[in-house]
C-alpha cells in the first residue's frame, strides 16, 4: 500500500531524479572542482540524459491529470454505512462443540462485587 502511494504521488521521479544528481555530481567532479560540479549538476544548464527522461516523465503525467476531469466523490456513498444481519438456524446452534465459550444462563443479577 505504501510503494502504491508513494507511486501515485510520483515520488518514483523524484528517486529517479536524485540518482541522475548523484551520478551528475561524480561525473563533473572529475574535470572540475566539487563546488564546481555541484553548481553545474544543479544549474540545469547541463542536464543528463536521466534528467531529460525525468523531466519528459513528469510532463506527461502533468498533462494526463490536466485531460482527465476530476471526478467528485459522493459523501453519502462513501460513508454510508451498511448493516449485514445473519440469521442462524438453529440447527447451527445444535453442532457448536461445548467449549464452554457458549453460555446460555443469564448473566446474574445484581452483578457480584470484585473482591
Amino acid at each position: 500500500m505504501t510503494l502504491t502511494l508513494c507511486l501515485s504521488v510520483g515520488m518514483h521521479w523524484g528517486l529517479m531524479q536524485t540518482v541522475a544528481w548523484a551520478g551528475m555530481i561524480v561525473s563533473y567532479a572529475q574535470s572540475a572542482s566539487f563546488p564546481k560540479a555541484v553548481e553545474m549538476t544543479l544549474d540545469g544548464k547541463h542536464p543528463c540524459k536521466l534528467c531529460k527522461i525525468v523531466q519528459a516523465g513528469r510532463a506527461e503525467e502533468r498533462q494526463d491529470r490536466s485531460e482527465t476531469p476530476g471526478k467528485k466523490l459522493d459523501p453519502w456513498i462513501a460513508f454510508n454505512p451498511v448493516t449485514l444481519v445473519f440469521q442462524a438456524s438453529p440447527s447451527v446452534c445444535t453442532e457448536l462443540p461445548a467449549t464452554g465459550l457458549l453460555r446460555l444462563d443469564p448473566p446474574p443479577v445484581p452483578p457480584p462485587l470484585a473482591s
